[in-house]
């Protein structure tokens, strides 16, 4: 190597006037020390960093000072921007400024005998400039996760905080969430090393399928931190805590056929002296929007007021679990309410020594759904003027919202009020009403009747007749398996009431058991159709039938929509047949044949279980091997229809009509009796 130490000494005595405001950033600091013998850490070859800990950035190891490293980069970029601002015609000032500093620094260098190495090492410095910083923590940028045999896409800011990941895809165990980098090393595990019967922990609440376990993260410290590393790659204002030993985890499980699954938890400090009841929450993805974080927020209070104490959920939220949490605060709000009366005093701090919620989250949950009101210097919450809300049991949940059983303020009548919340460019509940007032204008009688609807600030409702008992339901109750003739008579039921509505011009688009109930009372034996919220018309302006277009979105239900509707494609009346057609199928026989295929994506799955149904749908022998004969006849009714055919319905009704009164066995509806 040259030595130029005499030189370099000159060069840094004549450059010291032109030295200006260092370039060093600060936006590194050290935390490892360089190898190279006697090297402090100090400087970095590039000019670029305050200190280094690779000895290929060490300036000491080429013979520089940092001083030194900063002054040659100062060089580059005089280079750089007289080069880049030969073309610009239009810059002058620029131009002669770093023109003259240029020649300045090259006259200096002229007596330098080993100016050729110095350019060197300042492209190395140049180069040096774009290297990573090894001494950062590595975080790489896992995009899925697949948790046993579930593959979720990570959201994208999701941080992985597994150490040494150097892949795309982690494997996670669901049940002691152990991570794994390679796919068998996880299937390995959870056949033949996998260490908990249950989770680690004392068992505290138990039902037919559900569970929780107090786990004490001093005494499983390992599955502790497994399930928050887990949580935080979901949860982006979630802040990893190394020491899992001063919480206590609250895992929630649910039993089946096969074994059991992790389906959520929440954690707590164990220190009573904090004002907070719950650190973070977390409910598994493939168990979303199914009300177990709800049920996990109540727990969390419950065991608040088992401990004499009104707390608070640590801060700060994350959208949907600020969105649980209002819903709970709401609930014990009005369930308090309902028994006060609706003319009592509303006594804010013996709702929050009832409840154990904060009496800061009540009055921020009143502010937030406007029920309170100021008259007279004194505050009243205030309630819908039409209908007081009896019980918050939620009666049916659907797709755009949620249905609650209310009795009417003046006729003391019991009815539903489904409730969605507004959002801009959300106006399915609105779509709902236009089309049971429709019918109802129609005279139409296996449909919901509008009572009285409206909206405010936060929410639009509508209230409607109260049902009772939907198919689905009725499908639980008989244990899953329906006679021919009940199947049968809910087919006939549920037809006629698809009828009505294609009657009055309206698809429905999400034709299954869930969306079909019995009415109350002398209307026990009707079933009614409901939830119109992804409904559409399909008759234009003048009368006439819409067009096809490919370009619509899917709607409905994978595993009973039509396989023309897996096409994203506009849907006819024929669509809705096919839909109640395979709903009946599954009301016989009790299962489908597509119902558990599942692609690697979404698109992946709609494309399988198209493929599925169309090979299903010519092959009607192996698809309807254990249904009644009748059944193939109705098949060739539905097939025989087309876009803008109208539907047989009474032919299909006739065909149903003479099978029910030819079926051996015992004619009865079990959920009558």
């Amino acid at each position: 190597m040259p030595k130029i130490t005499k030189n370099r000494k000159q060069l840094a005595k004549k450059l010291t006037s032109l030295k200006t405001e260092s370039s060093i950033s600060s936006n590194r600091t050290a935390i490892g020390k360089c190898p190279y013998p006697g090297c402090t850490g100090a400087g970095h070859l590039s000019g670029k960093y305050e200190t280094h800990a690779y000895i290929e950035a060490c300036p000491l190891k080429q013979n520089l000072t940092p001083e030194e490293c900063v002054l040659f980069a100062k060089y580059r970029k005089l280079l750089k921007s007289s080069i880049s601002q030969k073309n610009d015609v239009n810059d002058k000032e620029n131009k002669g400024r770093n023109g003259v500093g240029l020649r300045n620094l090259k006259r200096i260098l002229r007596n330098v005998k080993d100016v050729t190495y110095l350019e060197t090492l300042a492209d190395t410095a140049e180069f040096l400039e774009h290297e990573p910083d090894f001494r950062q923590p590595y975080s790489h940028k896992v995009e899925k996760i697949q948790l046993y045999n579930v593959e979720f896409t990570l959201p994208k800011h999701a941080e992985c905080i597994y150490p040494n990941c150097e892949v795309s895809r982690v494997y996670v165990c669901e049940r002691c969430f152990q991570y794994f980098f390679d796919k068998y090393a996880m299937q390995d595990h959870c056949l033949n090393v996998f260490p908990y019967e249950y989770p680690p922990g004392k068992l505290i609440y138990k039902d037919d399928s559900l569970s929780v376990y107090e786990v004490d993260g001093l005494k499983e410290a390992v599955y502790s931190r497994n399930l928050a590393m887990f949580a935080k790659m979901f949860i982006s204002d979630k802040q990893y805590r190394n020491d899992v030993k001063n919480f206590k985890f609250y895992i929630l499980i649910k039993s089946d056929a096969i074994g059991w699954h992790t389906v959520g938890y929440f954690s707590k400090a164990k220190d009573f002296t904090f004002k907070y009841n719950l650190a973070c929450i977390m409910v598994m993805p493939t168990y979303g929007r199914q009300g177990y974080g709800g049920f996990l927020i109540e727990l969390s209070y419950v065991l608040s007021r088992k401990e004499n104490r009104t707390c608070t959920p640590e801060r700060p939220f994350s959208v949907e679990g600020l969105a649980a949490y209002r819903r709970y605060w709401l609930q014990s709000i009005v369930e308090y309410m309902a028994k006060k009366g609706i003319k009592r005093e509303f006594d804010i701090r013996e709702l929050s020594r009832v409840t154990g919620i904060s009496e800061v989250d009540i009055v921020a949950t009143l502010f937030t759904y406007d029920m309170l009101a100021k008259e007279h210097d004194e505050y009243w919450v205030v309630m819908s003027e039409e209908v007081a809300l009896e019980r918050t049991v939620a009666a049916w949940k659907g797709s755009f919202g949620c249905v609650y059983q209310v009795v009417h303020e003046k006729t003391k009548q019991k009815e539903a009020m489904k409730i969605e919340k507004r959002l801009y460019g959300y106006d399915k509940l609105f779509l709902e009403i236009e089309v049971m007032k429709k019918l109802e204008t129609f005279g139409a009688k296996r449909c919901c009747k509008c009572i009285a609807y409206g909206e405010n600030r936060h929410f639009r409702y509508v209230v409607m007749t109260l049902m009772g008992m939907s198919v689905s339901e009725v499908l639980k109750s008989c244990e899953n398996a329906l006679s021919i003739y009940e199947a049968m008579y809910i087919g006939m039921e549920s037809l006629r009431a698809i009828e009505e509505l294609h009657n009055v011009g309206f698809l429905h688009q999400d034709i299954k058991p869930q969306n079909f109930v019995f009415g109350l009372h002398l209307n026990s034996h009707i079933l009614h159709i409901i939830d119109f919220g992804s409904a559409a018309s399909f008759l234009l302006e003048d009368g006439s039938h819409r067009p096809k277009d490919d370009k619509k979105g899917f709607t409905g239900s994978y595993l009973y929509a039509s396989a023309y509707a897996m096409s994203h494609s506009t849907l006819s009346r024929n669509d809705d047949i096919w839909s109640w057609f395979f709903m009946l199928i599954k009301l016989t026989v009790g299962r489908l044949p597509w119902a558990k295929i599942r692609g690697n994506s979404y698109t992946n799955t709609l494309l399988l279980n198209q493929q599925t149904k169309y090979h299903y749908m010519t092959n009607p022998v192996e698809f309807l091997t254990d249904c009644p004969i009748c059944y193939f006849k109705i098949m060739e009714a539905v097939e025989e229809e087309n876009f803008y055919a109208v539907p047989k319905y009474d032919a299909i009704q006739s065909i149903l009509k003479e099978a029910m009164n030819t079926c051996a066995g015992e004619k009865s509806l079990r959920w009558l009796t």
